[in-house]
């Protein structure tokens, strides 16, 4: 047999509590952050600085007042050609990082816009469905040895480490709005739209530890855990809203957008199936071999939880737009989210978040507009303290979106990218105090297209 000893150096010495640890429980949705998806055609290239002008069907998502000053009826939407996102965990397996991608597409937004002069002047209606959040991630990993921890008797090693996850999450929005212009410069809005959370998750983990007898250079018992985790989330809320629009001068306009909700129907179930197998022999070490003896102790844990999420986070959305000139737009937005502490899962819990956007579009000719936005996407998760376990990872994002476009009378289409990155703190290890730096990506090559009825 070869040395255990001789071994034992080429791996990191780590603390001994991690052995047999498995990652925190299953992949989740992540509805703790607002701006993982901008919505809308024109909207994605100005970064989601929109809520003061928000003139077209995605005004239903920024500012419903703003559909009151749409020009012609249309019909746009958008959709994401290519999504990837990617998580890394800094040195969460000894000295090795763990990264999760997920990757796909998916249609963002279709949105239908109709002035309704003929049922009241100045009334203006629009129709959309569309996406906030998705995620599809397929993961299959598994490490060698992963680390050795040592005392003045015996050696234990993390010798084999294996995780598969399936996710599969959405939340989507099906919405309508009324804009009505009370004057030339002044317009009021009313909306109403419908949210579904949808999650399945499945998520396996084994992890097999050896201990040895470092003066006999003999195995003396192994350790293989398996930890197979299944999770359902299934919510739906309403969410009326409210918003103003207003201009200043001929060059400046005011929005302010207000959305509160609540859940109608919410729950997560899951179901937890453990099994630890142990071999040991702890009389007599004479073989270089895994003692025979075996002990397999199984758990099995249900649970069904509603009220989950608690309640839904308000929005208040405030926005100023400048038409410097008929070439050039600047906007630019804050947009605050409430806290929901209220769920009967920690998990869920979110704080209060502010986000900023900036955005600009510039007609290079009068059927060629460059459009760019700068955004926040900050998590709504708390920021993780020393010395505690099962902590839930805080990760904010900085984002920019750049997209070109191409504008005739009746249509334009556009085509670009929004590319995001972030850090943060993670805790990724079940029962750890430990935390590890985590960096995040996600991109999304997209297009999107408008066509005036």
């Amino acid at each position: 047999m070869k040395s255990i000893t001789s071994g034992i150096q080429k791996f990191s010495i780590i603390s001994a509590s991690f052995l047999g640890c498995f990652f925190t429980t299953s992949a989740r949705a992540d509805i703790f952050h607002y701006n993982n998806v901008l919505v809308g055609e024109r909207a994605i290239g100005l970064g989601g600085a929109y809520t003061a002008v928000a003139d077209d069907a995605s005004g239903v998502y920024y500012n419903p007042a703003g559909i009151a000053f749409a020009q012609s009826n249309d019909i746009s939407g958008s959709g994401n050609a290519y999504y990837k996102k990617s998580l890394s965990y800094e040195d969460v397996l000894g000295s090795q990082d763990y990264v999760e991608e997920a990757s796909g597409t998916f249609a963002p937004f279709l949105g239908i816009l109709n002035k309704l002069d003929r049922i009241l002047p100045g009334l203006v209606g629009a129709f959309a469905m569309y996406t906030s959040d998705t995620e599809l991630l397929n993961q299959n990993d598994r490490w060698p040895v992963v680390g050795v921890a040592t005392s003045t008797t015996q050696a234990t090693a993390l010798y084999g480490f294996h995780r598969t996850v399936q996710l599969r999450t959405s939340t989507s929005h099906i919405a309508l709005a009324a804009g009505y212009r009370m004057s030339g410069r002044l317009s009021v809005g009313f909306g109403l739209r419908s949210t579904m959370v949808d999650e399945l998750s499945q998520d396996f983990q084994q992890s097999a530890a050896w201990t040895a007898d470092i003066a006999s250079q003999k195995i003396v018992k192994t350790v293989t855990q398996y930890n197979n985790n299944r999770s359902s989330l299934k919510a739906t809320g309403v969410e009326p809203s409210f918003g103003a629009q207003m201009a200043l001068g001929q060059a400046f306009t005011v929005g302010i957008s207000m959305r509160k909700g609540a859940f109608l129907s919410q729950e997560y179930t899951q179901a937890a199936d453990t099994l630890t197998v142990t071999k040991e022999d702890a009389t007599e070490v004479t073989a270089a071999t895994v003692p025979s003896a075996t002990t397999e102790t199984p758990s099995v844990a249900d649970a069904v939880v509603s009220n989950p999420l608690g309640s839904l986070p308000g929005e208040v959305r405030v926005g100023a737009a400048w038409f410097a000139s008929p070439r050039l737009l600047v906007a630019g937005d804050l947009s605050y989210y409430d806290p929901a502490t209220n769920g009967k899962m920690s998990y869920f819990r979110r704080q209060a978040v502010l986000n900023y956007a900036i955005g600009t579009e510039y007609y290079v000719t009068p059927s060629i507009a460059v459009r760019a936005g700068g955004f926040t996407n900050r998590d709504s998760r708390p920021g993780l303290i020393k010395g505690k376990t099962g902590q839930t990872a805080h990760i904010d994002f900085v984002g920019g979106s750049l997209f070109l476009a191409y504008i005739q009378p009746n249509s334009q289409i556009s085509v670009g990218a929004v590319m995001q990155q972030g850090s943060g703190k993670s805790q990724k290890l079940a029962g750890s105090t430990g935390q590890e730096d985590v960096k995040g990506s996600l991109t999304t090559f997209g297009f999107a297209a408008t066509t005036s009825l």
